[in-house]
């Protein structure tokens, strides 16, 4: 239950009387005796921590990336391809290093979708292979994220969300019938680059004026009213009871959620964790809650499926040293404007194609995941049997999976439930 309705503490597994252990942590096991257990890393001290001038930051982070590129490299490599500007940028600067270490090119591959021409990413990645003069794989992909679902269920102990592992393990197959030990992504970007949520609120609470008139002079250029903009900022200034009380009354919260999932079993109508936190906090502690916040269930199960593939995945825009970086950049330097992910745009100017560093775009996989809904599969795992969960409502899910008719969101969830489900089949 904890595991679907997403409030698993760090340390708990689906399996009764075994512990994770937590992220940053080193156990010492004796003999007869409790594991001792201690965190080897806490990233907090790093926050806004860096004195560098602008300059120095691109500098600083241009050797970055190549360092934690060239460290991941072997020279048996493929690299998952899309046409984001995260994993061609591990391809530029992983391409010169894998030829180096085995004389053959870095090899691209790239699912593409010719039946859905608004998933399709064909058209960037191939712009990419080009400009870098890499060979480009691709493969249509014939998997549905059910497919399977008991055999990855049981092989991970536990169900896991959002990671459509029949397609991961797709693609690792095809990396190693290419020849690939290991899978080079640029996953996880998201959480070292893009975390901005509270942004413009946290420089004017700690008085960083200047960056934040220059934030209200760039929403007011894009056309925003001044009433806009205080809109957008007051969730991010207001103390946390009120700010959670207005979010309750307006039932701002959980907009995604499904019908048929009762709403205090994720906190109820309106909660938020994050403006539960006092104001002054919220930016910062974005910042650090994914080292520190939840478990790492996708992770651990994408690292588990490309070892039963026979690769290992690699994940170099995650890199502990990158990491610090920008966990250290004052506010101010690590978003100086509202373009996402701009200091990897800026670092990568002349590496990748004009294209790519200019897209501000980004593919909406919903078509693809409407395409490969398994309703015949979802009734059989979700309404065969006498399981229930508290806080699903199931005589609603089988009118709803009876209609067909679900959009992504709430796909998402009965897949995860399926998931949930299956793993308890497979206890049984």
């Amino acid at each position: 239950e904890d595991i679907f309705f997403g409030r698993l503490e760090e340390s708990r597994t689906a399996l009764a009387g075994v512990s994770r252990l937590p992220k940053g942590s080193l156990a010492r096991v004796r003999t007869q005796e409790p594991a001792r257990i201690r965190r080897y890393w806490d990233p907090s001290a790093l926050l806004e921590t860096a004195r560098i001038t602008d300059d120095e930051v691109s500098e600083r982070l241009t050797e970055l990336l190549e360092r934690v590129v060239r460290r991941t490299v072997t020279g048996a490599d493929a690299i998952s391809l899309s046409g984001g500007i995260d994993s061609p940028t591990v391809a530029a600067l992983a391409a010169a290093r894998h030829l180096e270490l085995s004389g053959r090119p870095l090899v691209a591959l790239t699912a593409v979708y010719p039946e859905q021409p608004s998933v399709d990413e064909r058209r960037y990645v191939e712009l990419v292979s080009e400009h870098l003069g890499i060979p480009l794989e691709t493969y249509v992909p014939s998997t549905r994220p059910l497919d399977d679902v008991e055999h990855w269920v049981d092989l991970l102990d536990g169900p896991v969300d959002t990671l459509p592992l029949p397609e991961v393990a797709e693609n690792y197959r095809i990396a190693r019938g290419l020849g690939a030990a290991t899978v080079l992504t640029g996953e996880l970007a998201e959480f070292v680059f893009t975390i901005r949520q509270h942004l413009p609120g946290h420089l004017l609470l700690h008085g960083r004026l200047a960056p934040f008139l220059r934030w209200v002079r760039e929403q007011r250029g894009r056309g925003r009213s001044l009433s806009s903009v205080g809109r957008q900022l007051a969730p991010s200034l207001a103390p946390a009871f009120l700010a959670t009380r207005v979010v309750r009354l307006r039932g701002d919260g959980h907009p995604l959620l499904p019908p048929w999932i009762d709403r205090s079993q994720v906190g109820g109508l309106g909660f938020r964790h994050d403006l539960a936190r006092p104001a002054r906090r919220r930016w910062a502690e974005a910042q650090l809650d994914p080292l520190r916040q939840g478990v790492v269930l996708t992770a651990e199960a994408d690292d588990i499926c490309a070892a039963a593939c026979g690769v290992e995945v690699r994940r170099p825009l995650a890199d502990v040293d990158l990491w610090e970086f920008f966990l250290s950049l004052p506010a101010e330097q690590k978003f100086p404007d509202s373009v996402s992910k701009g200091l990897v745009r800026r670092a990568m100017t002349g590496r990748l194609p004009v294209e790519i560093l200019e897209r501000r775009d980004k593919t909406a996989f919903d078509a693809h995941y409407l395409a490969g809904a398994d309703y015949p599969e979802l009734r059989r795992l979700l309404l065969d049997d006498e399981l229930r969960l508290p806080g699903v409502d199931y005589e609603h899910l089988r009118l709803r999976l009876e209609d067909e008719s679900m959009g992504v969101f709430e796909l998402s969830w009965a897949s995860d439930l399926a998931r949930a489900h299956a793993f308890l089949r497979v206890l049984a």
